[in-house]
């Protein structure tokens, strides 16, 4: 079942934007290499980036912003 949302969602996004730069998936690697694969059957690029990975960047660069800590 998920797997026929994933090439919906893939369908839907094909047909409503105009990408002129590879899409950032952010998630689990298994999930995200679902969507990626979706993805690139419709002609479209795309990067997989943990959400772990992400997630910890994201609270370091708010922290740094906040003067929390250096920005080392």
């Amino acid at each position: 079942a998920s797997g026929l949302l994933i090439g919906s969602e893939g369908a839907a996004m094909t047909s409503a934007l105009e990408l002129s730069a590879p899409v950032r998936i952010v998630g689990s690697p298994a999930i995200s290499r679902k969507y990626s694969l979706a993805l690139k059957s419709h002609g479209i690029d795309s990067q997989c980036i943990s959400g772990q990975q992400a997630a910890g960047r994201g609270l370091l660069r708010i922290a740094r912003a906040a003067g929390l800590i250096g920005s080392q």
